[in-house]
């Protein structure tokens, strides 16, 4: 996260308390990244929008709950980047 240009969190809708995401969030707020918190499918258009305002070659760092602390995290963020980066791959060759 501190090497990172910007921090992507996908905290879903029904993700209970999770102390290292929090963590994470305070710490990024502290560094000054650009953050931005997306928490179901129905984001990938504001994550997109998000990603083209920030400058190109970036390391980005992805971030939220573990399993253990909300079951469907994973399945959750592996929707959602899935979809931006095929949305986003679409796009590149329409251009």
């Amino acid at each position: 996260m501190r090497d990172a240009d910007a921090i992507l969190n996908v905290i879903p809708r029904d993700s209970g308390k999770s102390e290292g995401t929090e963590v994470g969030v305070r710490e990024g707020e502290h560094l000054q990244k650009p953050m931005f918190t997306a928490s179901e499918i129905e984001d990938v258009e504001a994550v997109i929008r998000w990603l083209d305002s920030l400058p190109d070659e970036l390391d980005l760092s992805i971030g939220g709950p573990r399993a253990s602390e909300c079951p469907n995290a994973y399945e959750v963020t592996w929707l959602l980047l899935i979809a931006v980066l095929s949305k986003s791959r679409a796009e590149e060759q329409v251009d």
